[in-house]
């Protein structure tokens, strides 16, 4: 895999950028009067890390008064919290419609944050390095999360993606401690690196609005042993697999995998000598002479028992995962249902 050099230098030069003044201060917190006159945005001390003598709960105002105006506060600005090591939870008032570039970056101490149903953006590095923040919610009202957003979230270990949202971006969950996603069929794209380096990762299920995985996007994931991919992808990227090593059935879709367009390395350091590929009725062959899909000793053709991808599969019972263990809310994704194959909206 190759070594991340470039994309952290960028991540640590955008995240420390020089201090500007801020327009007034109101409750030891900064802010910067926005163009439209009316709205402000939190912003940041001129020293790094900013707010030292902040910590413990931090609850963001809806609205503040200055000089005998009062502002709605409507975005958590560029590094505003960056580098508050003792804050450790935060809420966010229903007027944020964005949070910021790097806003909690190295927020050691956070463990929770409150991300209200006003907010459309997270941007990029948002929450990166927030070792202790252990769980998210992320409204339906957010339509893009940036690069690295929840990066180095190490007890981060799970996840909900809302339909709002149509694309995992680069490095989004990059080293965090996720040991479930779920992935809405909102998606359309996996970045590169987007789960790089997800240890705690056992199981993934792609679903069928997805057309592209990015370079290296579960590589790393060690303990990744399930992956599920619809025939609805064109391209994985480079390295994709990368050294998932403990990889036990790989259930494809695909029913040309020669008109997938696989970057090199794809299933590098993956076991498949023993790992299952489990490949559509008829098309063990096109497998066995495809690029890099050869690599697989065992092709087992068990993919005809599946109902339609595209079925709206909402019967009551009890669900399995593709590891046969019984799942209680199944969420988006392929389960195991009266001994078939379902997709579950």
């Amino acid at each position: 895999m190759k070594q991340k050099i470039l994309p952290l230098l960028l991540a640590l030069i955008t995240a420390y950028l020089p201090a500007s003044a801020y327009d007034f201060m109101v409750d030891e917190l900064c802010y910067n009067i926005n163009s439209d006159g009316t709205s402000v945005t939190v912003t940041y001390l001129e020293n790094y890390p900013n707010y030292p003598n902040l910590s413990g709960d931090l609850s963001i105002p809806t609205s503040v008064i200055y000089g005998g105006t009062a502002y709605l506060v409507t975005s958590i600005g560029q590094n505003a919290f960056s580098g508050c090591h003792d804050l450790t939870s935060v809420t966010i008032p229903n007027s944020v419609i964005t949070i910021g570039l790097a806003a909690f970056r190295d927020c050691w101490g956070l463990t929770e944050v409150s991300i209200p149903n006003s907010v459309t953006t997270i941007d990029r590095q948002a929450f990166y390095i927030c070792r202790n923040l252990a769980s998210i919610s992320i409204p339906n009202s957010v339509t893009t999360i940036g690069e690295y957003a929840f990066a180095e979230c190490n007890s981060l270990t799970s996840v909900t993606i809302p339909n709002s949202v149509t694309e995992i971006g680069g490095s989004t969950f990059y080293g965090s401690g996720l040991t479930s996603v779920t992935i809405p069929n909102s998606i359309t794209s996996i970045g590169d690196w987007a789960f790089c380096n997800c240890h705690g990762l056992t199981s993934v299920t792609i679903p069928n609005s997805v057309t592209s995985i990015g370079e290296n996007a579960f590589a790393g994931c060690r303990y990744l042993t399930s992956v599920s991919i619809p025939n609805s992808v064109t391209s994985i990227g480079y390295n994709a697999f990368y050294n998932c090593i403990r990889l036990r059935d790989f259930y494809t879709y695909i029913e040309n995998p020669s008109s997938v367009s696989l970057g090199s390395d794809v299933f590098m350091n993956v076991p498949t000598t023993t790992c299952l590929l489990h490949v559509p009725t008829g098309t063990t062959e096109s497998y066995r002479a495809a690029d890099q899909w050869s690599a697989f000793t065992n092709i087992v053709e068990d993919m005809t028992s599946i109902d339609n991808i595209a079925t709206d599969h909402k019967s009551d019972g009890i669900y399995y995962n593709l590891l046969g263990q019984p799942v209680k809310n199944p969420t988006t994704g392929i389960y195991i249902y009266n001994g078939k194959k379902v997709f579950k909206k």
